[in-house]
Parts: structure tokens; C-alpha cells; sequence
């Protein structure tokens, strides 16, 4: 297959091109289709699915156009986690249709849009985030679509998608606005038709007016002034995406976003990229897309001063997913490049092939179905806490996979979750209250309890009560009991933890993106952290040896 650019007249060109994305996106909507998520995934994925079969608000800003978009495909199939999914699915493969139409229409190669495509299309991050239902992908759709209308013709086909654009970004993910020198370049060029883009950037705001008619979920939203608090995230964080008061340097996260971002294309993007540096335009198209693609990525990121430690990569990685979209133009530049002044360039276009089907066949694990941790942990955490449980659950994932849990799981619905991080809002105070659960604090609560009532919690929340040294539960969970004299005896906590380690899943996620660039709470992570707390106990009854056992054994579980 040659990379050779073929001629055509304008018309057929537009038309070749257009069907040219089309048929690419229906490839990638079979390949992110067959891996849409069957089972309850991390993150923010179960809120997502939870709005889209209820009425309910999901996390500021609300994301109105995407919840309406994953609410149409409920009709499916009698599983929503996977309606919601494939829905996503698509998303993703639009993005990847208009990506690989506008690479077409700058480089005249189809061989070259489709080779690019596939490499980015089956890189880590767009696998597993176009198949769990999450909001990344549909700000990587925006992405795209900036792209495809800035390379293409102006023509009234052209406004109405950007505008389309507009309506999905306003309504879905603030984040589109970093691309403002896109943005700005694409209504420059489309003035034309101006109403086109008016009526897209009114219906992006007009969307909102549906959280006003949402019932549940997060916030409470009655009026103006609760919409335009919610809208900006006034109580959220405008740019937090953890509430965590662990800071790192503020180049740790872009400089980790560049290296994911060679290492995914086994550093073919870099290199093309650098090849491009001396042939675009600066001043001009070229440019704006470069100025966006560094606001959208390393000047973002490096506004989050997370560290780049295992545990809050997945506050960070998800983030890395979208803005690779804008810097593809430049990779296919550089390409063409060394297409130009390689004379053999057009032997080993055969062989280059070879490299998407590796990079699939090693990443395709990573798709959403075959990934079950979260429904596995929480279909075993219900099998072991009992009717009339209280429990203390930290993370999104976690909260909002534990409510949709106890939607399509039975043994969950007899069980009170709480998530301590939203106890700040006067909202979910009230909310919990209905079920008999007062406090502003996990203290408090647990305080205010009968000293009848079994009280679990994750094991990360241990240190947020200030009660003595807690009772790890089968290795996934962490008992606390309210009276100190009915602690049980560490000895009988270790006979407890032994005689289950045999029983205890080991688990077969050995890529690279669960185990470095993922933080989502593997089972195996909950269990080195049961013997970590047994540790703490040992050590309060000076038992010093035992102790040490114990927390080198719990630093066995972890991901190397």
C-alpha cells in the first residue's frame, strides 16, 4: 500500500473524504463496540450510567448533552452498564472518523490518515476510555470536530458541524475552551454563516435549563443561581480535579503526558512531530492548532499539582486522552516529510502495518469488558457485609459503583452507603438524613450510631475517624467497632487474614496502563493495605516483629 497522494478535483476530493471518515468510523465503532463494558467500572463511570436510567444530576458542571445522549441508546439491552458504554463507543469512533477525514483532506493520503488513525486509535487511553461510559471522550469528539472543520473547505456543511461542536462542548465538558485559538480560528473562517454559530453556542447554554428539572444525584439545583454556581463549579473546584492535599511539582504531570504520549506509539508521534517543526506555518493554521494542543495538554495538566505516584495518576491520565487529538495534524506533516525525502519510503509501508495490529493485540485488554475489578470487588463486598450495614465508601468509583451495584446486585440494597468527602455539602447531609444518618463527620456518624449496627469502611479512610486501631475485614474491607474494650485480640486478626490469604484473588492485569497509570482500587491493593493495618495494631500492642511481617507481606500485593 503506497502513501503516494493521489489528485482529484475539489468536489470528489470533499466527497471521497467525507465517505473516507465514514467508513473509518464504522471500523472503530466494531472495535470499541465489541469492547464496551459489560460490568460496573471505576471512576466516574457508574455515575454516568446511574443518570442515564434515572433522573438524576451527575458532578458539576452536569454534563447535560452527554447524559441525554447515553439516555438514547437505554433501549438496547437490559444492561445498562453496557448501553451506556456502547454509547460512549461511538463517540470515540465519530472522533475517529473526523480525525481521519481531515488528515486525508491535508495530506491527500489515505494510506497515511488510516495508518495514523489506527496507531492512535488503539493506544491505551482511547481503548479503555471509549469503552467505559465517562466524559472523556466526547470532549475528544470536540476535539476532533475543531480539527476537521479548520483543515476543511468552508461550506454551510462545515458551520453546521462546528456549530454542533459547540452545542456538545458547552454542554459537556469545559475543558473545550483551552482549544479558544482553534475555537476563534474556526468562527474567523466561518463568519459567513454566523447565525449557524449562534444558534450553536445559545443551544450549548440552553441545555443547562435540564438540570433544572433533575431531581437527585449531586447538588441541588432549583434556580438561576444554583444553575450558574453549578455551571461554573463554584462548589466543586473550577480546576481541582482531587480533593487531596498532596501537591507535586507542577511540570510532573504535562512531562508524564508527554511520555505517555511517545511511549503509547512506541515514540513514532514525537518523532513525526519534530520531523514537522521546520515545514508548518506558524503564524497561521499550523500554529493555532499547536498553541491549542499545548493549552489543551501540558498547560492544563501542569495547573493540577498532583504527583505522578500510582495513587493519583487516575486523577491525571484520564485527562491525557483528549487533547493527543490536536497534535495529529503535526504527526502527519511530519510523515509526509520523510515520505518526500526517503526515497525508499515505499518499501516498508507493507511491513509498517504490522505495527497497529502489535499495539492492539498488546493494549486490547484494556477495553472496558474484559476489565471486572470493580464489578468483582463490589459483587464480593456484598456477599460479605451484612443486612443493615453501614458503610464508608471513598472515591467516585466506589460511591456511585456501590449505588448502581445495589441496582443490579441484590445483596447490596440492604446496606447505607456513605461518602465522607461529600459530608462538606448541605445537600447530601440532607440526603443521607432521609435514611436516619446524621453528621458532618465520619466521627460523628459513626458516634451516632446503635452499638447494634455492623459499621464498615475502605481501608483508605481509616485515618479520618480518630478511633483506635481498626478490625480489617476479609481483606477488603475494614470493620469499626465503637467501643474500644470490644476490639478483638491482633493474634486473632492474623489467624483471620492467614486463613483467607489462600481464598484471595490474584488477579491478571499485568498491563503497564492498571499497573502504573492506573490507581483505581484493585482488590489486591485492598488487601496489602488489610495487612498494613494489621501492622498498625501490632505495633500498638508492641508486638514489633509481627508487625514488620505484616507490612512486607501487605508490600507484596502491590503493582511493581
Amino acid at each position: 500500500m503506497s502513501f503516494s497522494a493521489e489528485h482529484v478535483e475539489p468536489s470528489e476530493e470533499s466527497s471521497a473524504n467525507d465517505l473516507f471518515g465514514i467508513w473509518v468510523f464504522a471500523c472503530f465503532a466494531v472495535i470499541y463496540g465489541i469492547g464496551a463494558s459489560v460490568g460496573i467500572q471505576g471512576s466516574d463511570s457508574s455515575e454516568f450510567v446511574l443518570a442515564s436510567i434515572s433522573n438524576s444530576r451527575v458532578h458539576p458542571p452536569g454534563y447535560p448533552i452527554l447524559v441525554l445522549w447515553l439516555k438514547c441508546f437505554q433501549w438496547l439491552s437490559d444492561n445498562p452498564v453496557w448501553n451506556t458504554s456502547f454509547a460512549t463507543a461511538l463517540l470515540s469512533a465519530c472522533s475517529m472518523g473526523f480525525v481521519a477525514s481531515a488528515l486525508r483532506y491535508l495530506t491527500r493520503s489515505k494510506s497515511i490518515s488510516l495508518w495514523l488513525v489506527m496507531i492512535f486509535g488503539v493506544q491505551p487511553l482511547w481503548l479503555r476510555y471509549s469503552t467505559i461510559p465517562e466524559a472523556f471522550a466526547i470532549l475528544g469528539l470536540v476535539y476532533s470536530i475543531l480539527i476537521w472543520t479548520c483543515i476543511v473547505p468552508a461550506r454551510r456543511a462545515t458551520v453546521i458541524i462546528f456549530s454542533l461542536a459547540m452545542v456538545i462542548g458547552i454542554g459537556s465538558h469545559h475543558l473545550f475552551v483551552l482549544a479558544f485559538p482553534l475555537v476563534l480560528w474556526n468562527i474567523w473562517k466561518l463568519r459567513k454563516w454566523w447565525i449557524f454559530l449562534l444558534v450553536g453556542v445559545g443551544v450549548g447554554f440552553l441545555s443547562y435549563g435540564y438540570l433544572l428539572i433533575q431531581s437527585g444525584g449531586w447538588g441541588d439545583v432549583s434556580n438561576i443561581h444554583d444553575l450558574l454556581r453549578f455551571f461554573f463549579r463554584i462548589d466543586y473546584g473550577t480546576f481541582q480535579i482531587t480533593h487531596t492535599e498532596v501537591a507535586g511539582n507542577w511540570w510532573e504531570t504535562p512531562l508524564w503526558y508527554l511520555m505517555d504520549w511517545g511511549r503509547d506509539s512506541w515514540w513514532l508521534f514525537p518523532i513525526f512531530t519534530l520531523i514537522s517543526l521546520r515545514s508548518i506555518e506558524w503564524f497561521g493554521r499550523d500554529g493555532v492548532i499547536g498553541l491549542s494542543w499545548i493549552l489543551s495538554s501540558v498547560f492544563v495538566l501542569s495547573l493540577f499539582g498532583l504527583p505522578t505516584t500510582h495513587a493519583y495518576l487516575v486523577h491525571s491520565n484520564r485527562f491525557f486522552m483528549a487533547p493527543s487529538v490536536l497534535v495529529l495534524p503535526f504527526v502527519a506533516l511530519g510523515l509526509q516529510v520523510l515520505q518526500v525525502k526517503w526515497k525508499d519510503f515505499t518499501k516498508y509501508v507493507g511491513v509498517a502495518w504490522i505495527i497497529p495490529m502489535i499495539l492492539f493485540s498488546q493494549n486490547f485488554v484494556v477495553m472496558g469488558r474484559f476489565d471486572t475489578r470493580m464489578q468483582d470487588w463490589l459483587e464480593y463486598s456484598c456477599s460479605v457485609l451484612p443486612q443493615d450495614s453501614l458503610v464508608f465508601v471513598a472515591g467516585d468509583g466506589a460511591v456511585f459503583g456501590m449505588k448502581l451495584g445495589q441496582q443490579i446486585i441484590e445483596d447490596c440494597r440492604d446496606i447505607d452507603v456513605v461518602f465522607p468527602k461529600l459530608l462538606l455539602y448541605e445537600w447530601y447531609r440532607a440526603e443521607i438524613a432521609s435514611k436516619n444518618i446524621a453528621g458532618t463527620s465520619m466521627l460523628e456518624i459513626i458516634q451516632q450510631q446503635t452499638s447494634e449496627r455492623s459499621i464498615f469502611s475502605v481501608l483508605g479512610l481509616s485515618q479520618q475517624t480518630g478511633l483506635p486501631p481498626s478490625y480489617p475485614y476479609s481483606g477488603v474491607w475494614m470493620r469499626y467497632v465503637p467501643h474500644p474494650n470490644m476490639l478483638p485480640h491482633p493474634e486473632d486478626l492474623m489467624t483471620e487474614l492467614s486463613g483467607f490469604q489462600q481464598h484471595y484473588p490474584t488477579g491478571i492485569w499485568n498491563h503497564s496502563f492498571f499497573q502504573e497509570r492506573s490507581a483505581e482500587r484493585w482488590p489486591s491493593e485492598q488487601w496489602a493495605h488489610s495487612w498494613w493495618s494489621l501492622s498498625d495494631v501490632l505495633k500498638s500492642t508492641g508486638d514489633i516483629d509481627s508487625a514488620q511481617v505484616a507490612d512486607q507481606y501487605g508490600r507484596t500485593w502491590l503493582p511493581k
